[in-house]
């Protein structure tokens, strides 16, 4: 039995935020058969992206938007994120020591490359999208 539903959350990009994302994601996740390895590492890509928006992108917290929505497919979950920082790919190995000149060398942008089956990312009309899929595995 196939199951889809599609549901999205908008919000700022504020710390304060990500608490909301993180509840909404997790009410989410509840429905889908999904193992709690799995949801641990949705949770944890999610809160990644977030954190690299207000650091990285929009360079501090403010009240430009970020959108998440989320499909589930069974037995596939993808997460479709975006914002409109500055354009910035994290699919391509570009972890430049001055690109994160504040962080601890860019870990988070490799939990975000690995955690997922997959990931894809496009730019357009001043929307950065990133797409991480993650599967369950087959059961049979």
């Amino acid at each position: 039995m196939s199951t889809n539903k599609y549901t999205e959350i908008n919000v700022r990009a504020r710390y304060a935020d990500l608490l909301q994302v993180s509840r909404w994601l997790d009410g989410q996740t509840q429905t889908t058969s999904l193992s709690p390895r799995i949801v641990s590492k949705i949770q944890l890509v999610v809160e990644e992206l977030f954190t690299n928006s207000v650091d990285h992108g929009y360079r501090l917290e403010c009240d430009l938007p970020i959108r998440v929505s989320c499909l589930w497919e069974e037995p596939v979950f993808t997460i479709f994120y975006a914002d409109q920082a500055p354009g910035f790919n994290p699919c391509e190995d570009s972890d430049n020591p001055a690109q994160f000149e504040d962080s601890l060398g860019g870990n988070g942008l490799q939990l975000i490359r690995k955690l997922p089956n997959s990931i894809e990312y496009r730019h357009e009309d001043s929307w950065n999208h990133i797409t991480v899929s993650f599967a369950a595995p087959n059961n049979a």
